[in-house]
């Protein structure tokens, strides 16, 4: 702390004072600096005119502040004693708050309904509600040509590429739901214009993104790229082609014997063994085989990820496999998943090979006189449907129900009505062997 002489204390003091002095320039002047409200330079110590007004006691204040005392003089405007050197004066330095920013101004173009539909498919794999906000928006990234949009809940990693024109930038959408909605709107070429002020300290702050096709327009802030996960790519060296739609066919007759329970995660996913995919939740087993697809090492897919083969539409897709993540991917589309590992359960070895009984069954009319008696049940009466060939009956509290279905006589057993239900449905409209 530099102290004020006394003599200084005064304003005609201090003028004389720096009369004196011989490198003084009136006008607060010199070359290659300035002095702002017509302040002096003094050597190298910048002084500023004291606007004292007195006070009935003889005392002096500037403005409404008692400049008398130091530590008042210290909290307030310190600029008429010899306080600061030139380089320390908060008008001749930079503070945190006055770091120069560099705005930069990216563009990029893309086709509007690419664009749509690539947001539309990535959002099928963001978190729909996450105590992490970043989970439920896309990643945009522009470079080498293309548009790569991403969205992830952790689990599951979904990318998207499209063609693309223009700077190479990347950004996280805020909202990006509420923008799908708007760019089913877009048509033709679509503008993305992006505006970031990076500094010093804050190298990827939230930016601005404007979207635009000529007619119509959106204005967006954005959140921080560096907050989006990152994704490190892990080995898969098994591969498979597949046909997505066919693939979704056979999953769609065997999802209804997933298990959802969490504690064993190997029966929530769907199994792929030899020619075979295999769902199994401990009272039920479905399977579908197709020649086309054989695998040489057992493996697991979630049926999330399976749901959403639709999004490949006609295109050739590929099935590539490690130990801890797989993925289906096409040309354009990418979509990276966790497994569990390999739990050693031979589920072939759970299927009989022979059976006592064997008959050809109508599903369709067996479904409806299922369907019929399941109307009888409730849930406070969840009885079992008695099933000995001949009929197909029902007690409850209420009544008892019968329907004759004319098939060999076989052993009475009760039959779960729900499990019954979703597995005829798999076969309607087809004659199918029954065996028991």
């Amino acid at each position: 702390r530099i102290h004020r002489p006394n003599c200084l204390r005064h304003p005609e003091s201090r003028q004389n004072r720096l009369q004196a002095c011989g490198d003084a320039l009136p006008g607060g002047k010199h070359p290659g600096r300035s002095v702002p409200h017509g302040g002096l330079l003094c050597g190298s110590v910048g002084l500023r005119p004291a606007d004292y007004r007195g006070k009935p006691d003889g005392r002096h204040c500037r403005g409404h502040y008692d400049l008398q005392h130091s530590g008042h003089r210290l909290q307030h405007r310190t600029a008429d004693h010899l306080l600061y050197q030139i380089g320390e004066h908060p008008i001749f330095s930079k503070t945190a708050n006055e770091e120069e920013s560099r705005m930069s101004i990216f563009h990029a173009y893309v086709d509007a309904a690419h664009f749509h539909e690539a947001l539309g498919n990535v959002l099928r794999f963001a978190a729909k509600r996450s105590r992490l906000p970043i989970l439920e928006e896309a990643q945009v990234r522009f470079e080498d040509g293309h548009c790569v949009l991403t969205c992830t809940n952790l689990d599951q990693w979904c990318m998207s590429t499209i063609p693309s024109v223009g700077d190479s930038f990347s950004f996280v959408f805020a909202g990006t739901r509420k923008i799908l909605s708007a760019c089913k709107y877009f048509s033709g070429e679509l503008e993305f214009t992006y505006t970031i002020e990076p500094t010093e300290t804050v190298p990827d702050p939230e930016g601005q993104i404007s979207i635009s096709d000529g007619k119509r327009s959106l204005k967006r802030s954005t959140e921080r790229t560096s907050d989006f996960p990152e994704l490190k790519e892990k080995p898969l060296d098994r591969h498979y082609p597949v046909n997505p739609k066919r693939l979704l066919e056979r999953f769609k007759r065997v999802k209804y014997a997933v298990s959802s329970n969490d504690a064993r995660p190997n029966q929530c996913c769907i199994e792929f063994l030899k020619d075979k995919i295999i769902a199994v939740d401990g009272y039920r087993l479905a399977m579908s085989t197709d020649p086309a697809v054989n695998v040489e090492k057992p493996f697991y897919i979630p049926p999330e990820v399976m749901a959403e083969l639709t999004m490949f539409k006609d295109q050739d897709c590929t099935i590539s496999v490690g130990e801890e993540w797989a993925a289906v991917e096409s040309e354009t589309l990418r979509v990276l998943t966790r497994i569990p590992g390999y739990d050693g359960f031979d589920v072939e070895r759970a299927i009989p090979t022979s059976f006592s009984t064997e008959y050809p069954v109508d599903v369709d009319r067996l479904l409806d006189e299922v369907k019929y008696l399941n109307g009888f049940i409730t849930a406070k009466t969840r009885k079992p449907i008695r099933f000995d060939g001949g009929t197909l009956s029902l007690e409850t509290p209420g009544g008892t129900y019968l329907s004759k279905v004319g098939l060999p006589p076989v052993e009475a057993r009760g039959l779960n009505p729900k499990y019954l239900l979703e597995g005829l449905e798999q076969f309607k409209r087809v004659k199918y062997a029954v065996s028991s």
